[in-house]
């Protein structure tokens, strides 16, 4: 399938319309701009910029005093609201936005002052808190305190030191700890100076006490003032939550802003002159006619278009444009990355391969059909997902779907064998053997007779398709021959050679020379005649021992869907055993909890493993036989909904 391919394209405007028509192209998300200026503008405001900025502040304040409701739905949603486009017009002609970020401001600031104010009292009262009990007997007006603490592992060297000074100094403990010890030294004032050198010099800290205060009304104050902040703090927490009310509101105008500021910064990079600015940008061009008449007619003709060349080394951009059917699977091209314009967009040509590599890969019907069920209620619950996020939901659903068939097949379900099951579900083979209705395989017996085959088959018509479309863009860039005298040839020599050596079709043999030599022939390039043929011989010797290498790439099909079978039986067998350790009752529920547990563990697994290895064969073997990648999909002037998400 085609890429939609762009044109780029040069709007002239009136400067005085200039910001109304980028208006029009974000509105309706036609068309992607480009710079063409090596300088923003300086005459563009950033009025929008700045409020964009206030209303971030604002909402980061005020989500944390917003209660979170419970519930998946909120739970997806986040911090996106849920509105229609009448709620949103409503809020923007009539919200007075400018006045709750105010207040905010002014709350936040006096919050963080608040909060500061209170830590340096809470610090204060640390030290003042142990010695607020404390009585001080000033006898005869001779002795004064001092408050310290020290680690207890000095107090006795302390006592030792101070008892040195005088004998009639007092040094009581108020409260020992296991690393610090809190006392007070009763002292003549002469000796003042020489007990505390002597108590900071073995680490004593000295807490302060201003002339005519005591500990205790120090914290008396202390908890005043604190008690204090507290109120301010309750006080300001109640006014936020009455402010938080607003916050859906801000935020229905947050984006309207965030969508203006692109438009400002857009404005910075576009060329203006005394009159007219030129827009510079990428357009689908099947689009480009309405693009005009729909300009035209808004702007009653004052806008002319021109079609221009890309600038050097500017990549055109693409669209990629599947059908809703496989709009799923474009997932997984996105990962690996965009197409160039020359080449093809593969997810219609892999699309079929990815879903039977995963069921392949799974192999477990009953796996399959909790899948399908588990997506299926996602989907139905139409939670407000990105719409990447929604392809992905409906792509496990086809790799459900993929999975019960390849798994019917196989005769997978739940680990389980036919003798384990009604026979009702079963039928007996020719070979005498009883097999689940639907099965056609068997991995324990035609693992290497019929599965490997299939699995390596699979692989070889995959790596032809990729082959065939290399050959296509080939022959889209002009050169023909490759298509004719290598594609299509190394294609017919794969199938005559299965048909010949494979089939035993003896009669293809020679189709399979003459395509042999075509191909070597189409390999060697240009030049003499002999040294192009070994040449040719190399050439395809390389690509001959590269698609070997391949389609041994594929044997993780049966080995992934071998597991995934292995495993279930192997839980089934382990449920079963500890049940029957268990009498009674108790033995069913040890059988469902290691049953429960088991298969949800192994589907999770093996699903993720499914995924992987099915994209891991797309990008590797496939896609590295055509596709190169590095194009650039279209993002055109769109509006921000950051927060919106509209119903």
């Amino acid at each position: 399938m085609a890429l939609k391919s762009t044109t780029k394209i040069r709007l002239f405007v009136s400067s005085e319309q200039e910001k109304e028509v980028l208006s029009f192209l974000q509105e309706n998300e036609v068309m992607e701009i480009t710079s063409s200026r090596k300088e923003q503008r300086k005459d563009v405001s950033h009025d929008a910029e700045f409020s964009v900025s206030k209303l971030d502040l604002a909402i980061k304040y005020l989500s944390s005093f917003v209660e979170k409701k419970p519930g998946l739905r909120n739970t997806v949603l986040g911090e996106k609201i849920e509105v229609s486009e009448v709620e949103v017009n409503s809020v923007l002609s009539s919200f007075d936005w400018n006045t709750i970020v105010e207040k905010v401001t002014n709350l936040e600031i006096k919050s963080t002052d608040t909060l500061r104010e209170l830590s340096e009292v809470k610090n204060q009262l640390v030290p003042f808190s142990v010695f607020e009990n404390c009585e001080i007997l000033n006898l005869l007006g001779r002795f004064s305190p001092l408050f310290f603490s020290a680690p207890t592992r000095n107090i006795e060297k302390i006592q030792e030191e101070v008892l040195k000074i005088s004998k009639e100094l007092d040094l009581s403990i108020v409260e020992k700890g296991e690393r610090v010890t809190a006392f007070v030294v009763f002292a003549e004032d002469k000796v003042l100076m020489e007990v505390r050198s002597i108590l900071v010099k073995l680490s004593g800290s000295e807490v302060s006490v201003a002339e005519g205060l005591s500990p205790k009304k120090i914290v008396l104050e202390l908890k005043k003032n604190k008690k204090k902040l507290e109120d301010i703090l309750s006080g300001i927490e109640k006014e936020s939550k009455k402010l938080a009310e607003s916050l859906n509101s801000l935020k229905i105008v947050y984006d309207k802003f965030a969508s203006e500021s692109a438009i400002e910064y857009t404005l910075r990079m576009i060329e203006v002159g005394s009159f007219v600015s030129i827009i510079e940008g990428w357009v689908i061009a099947s689009e480009l006619n309405n693009i005009e008449s729909s300009l035209s007619k808004k702007y009653n003709k004052a806008i002319a278009i021109e079609i221009i060349e890309k600038s050097e080394g500017e990549v055109e951009r693409v669209v990629l444009n599947p059908s809703n059917l496989i709009a799923p699977i474009m997932e997984v091209t996105k990962m690996f990355g965009t197409p160039k314009i020359e080449e093809v967009d593969p997810t219609p040509y892999y699309a079929f391969f990815f879903l039977v590599f995963f069921g392949f890969c799974l192999t477990d019907a009953g796996y399959g059909l909790i899948l399908i069920a588990m997506t299926s209620f996602a989907l139905s619950l139409n939670l407000p997902l990105e719409k990447s996020v929604i392809n992905m939901i409906r792509m496990f659903m086809y790799g459900g779907v993929s999975t019960v068939v390849m798994g019917a097949l196989f005769g997978g379900w739940f680990g389980l064998t036919p003798d384990q099951v009604p026979e009702i579900f079963t039928y007996m083979a020719d070979d005498g053997k009883r097999m689940f209705l639907g099965q056609i395989f068997d991995p324990m017996t035609d693992l290497v007779s019929k599965i490997m085959p299939l699995a390596y088959i699979l692989g070889v018509i995959h790596l032809s398709l990729g082959l065939y479309l290399s050959g296509l863009i080939a022959w889209k860039a002009g050169d023909k021959n490759r298509m004719l005298f290598v594609t299509i040839p190394m294609i017919l020599m794969f199938i005559f050679a299965s048909l010949t050596w494979v089939a035993g079709i003896e009669s293809l043999r020679y189709a399979f020379y003459a395509s042999l030599i075509t191909a070597m022939w189409g390999l060697g390039g240009s030049g003499n005649p002999a040294i192009r043929m070994l040449k040719g011989v190399g050439s395809l010797l390389n690509e001959s021992l590269g698609w070997f290498s391949n389609i041994l790439s594929y044997s993780r099909l049966f080995a992934l869907g071998l597991a995934t079978g292995i495993i279930a039986m192997s839980f089934n067998i382990v449920a079963m055993t500890m049940g029957s350790m268990v009498p009674g009752v108790g033995g069913w529920v040890v059988i469902f909890i290691v049953l429960a547990f088991g298969h949800t563990l192994n589907i999770a697994l093996n699903v993720l493993g499914a995924y992987v290895h099915s994209s891991r064969l797309q990008f590797v073997e496939f896609f590295g036989m055509f596709l190169e990648g590095g194009g650039k999909i279209l993002k055109p002037l769109r509006k921000v909904c950051r927060f919106r998400h509209t119903s």
